[in-house]
């Protein structure tokens, strides 16, 4: 499907200009209150743990089914979830915030948690739609390093992914290895610190982790620390660039044949462009690039009542479910 052509970007609102505040003014000014998490649904795994997600509902008949996966230290209740989730529902899609192994509501459910290599888990909420809704199409829609996951999960498992409709990724990391340099730039301390202390609580709160991995993950001093001791060797890796290769995607897009749109900004301060710009996409992959919007921000000039990402995102769900 890459004949989807997305909106033009119109430019960073003003006073967010610049890939930094356009990446925190949700920091600053949540645009949505939390999500209604009364009515959780948990999904038993093979191994005993237990995922969970929220499944919201439009007013009128619904067009399809979104899967929402949130990015690294995020949950169902991540402001990017709720408010694509927000905008999709009144625009008549049905909505699963899902949280992965060891995320939000799930932590006290799992004894692991999830990284950028665990597509594997994202099947069982696949599983899960087919189950709620087999006459709805289903488009999954990843987040940050969510998108790594879901892309892995659909190079690693064709056969289940095909069942989707589609799938969107949003500012996310087709080469570990690049972002993972670009990320711990001086210039990205602050955010490394906040990334860090999330990984840190992860690690803290997982029953399965031996303590030789908590008080590595304690004495981390940055988010590539954390993989090259805890996260890497946790996950049977022998190194964490074997981590970082085995969880890049950016030398396998070519190898699907789902329709598959990739949404990032040129000047986001975390996730190399590049990447996009130099990857082998198949036929049913569009890429919708933005000059500006930094990491999951899009707060586009002229259009407060919708950031550009999710407009983008939602026209090609449009296309996809005609």
């Amino acid at each position: 499907m890459r004949n989807f052509e997305p909106t033009p970007f119109s430019g960073e609102a003003f006073p967010w200009i610049g890939g930094d505040l356009q990446t925190l003014k949700d920091w600053f000014f949540p645009p949505v209150k939390a999500g209604d998490e009364t009515d959780e649904h948990r999904i038993k795994l093979p191994d005993g743990d237990c995922l969970t997600y929220y499944l919201s509902q439009p007013k009128m008949t619904p067009k399809g089914l979104l899967i929402l996966v949130h990015g690294l230290g995020g949950s169902a209740s991540s402001q990017h979830a709720l408010a694509l989730a927000e905008a999709a529902l009144t625009a008549g899609y049905s909505c699963m915030r899902v949280n992965m192994r060891g995320a939000g509501s799930s932590r006290p459910l799992c004894r692991e948690t999830y990284h950028a290599q665990r597509g594997r888990d994202l099947l069982y909420f696949i599983d899960e739609a087919q189950k709620l809704y087999p006459d709805l199409p289903h488009i999954m829609v990843a987040h940050s390093l969510g998108g790594s996951v879901a892309l892995n999960m659909l190079l690693d498992f064709p056969d289940k992914a095909a069942s989707l409709a589609g799938m969107i990724t949003i500012s996310a990391p087709l080469d570990l290895i690049e972002s993972s340099v670009q990320f711990h730039k001086m210039r990205n301390h602050l955010y490394v610190r906040y990334i860090l202390s999330g990984l840190k609580a992860l690690a803290k709160d997982c029953p399965d982790l031996p303590p030789s991995y908590r008080e590595a993950a304690a004495a981390s001093k940055s988010v590539m620390e954390f993989d090259r001791f805890v996260t890497a060797p946790a996950n049977g890796f022998t190194s964490v660039n074997a981590y970082y290769e085995a969880a890049s995607t950016t030398h396998r897009l070519h190898q699907t044949d789902l329709p598959l749109l990739l949404i990032h900004a040129m000047n986001d301060p975390w996730i190399p462009a590049t990447p996009y710009l130099s990857a082998r996409l198949s036929a049913s992959t569009s890429l919708a690039l933005s000059p500006g919007g930094g990491h999951i921000g899009f707060h586009e000039c002229g259009h407060a009542e919708q950031r550009w990402h999710i407009k983008t995102a939602l026209a090609f769900c449009d296309q996809l479910c005609k």
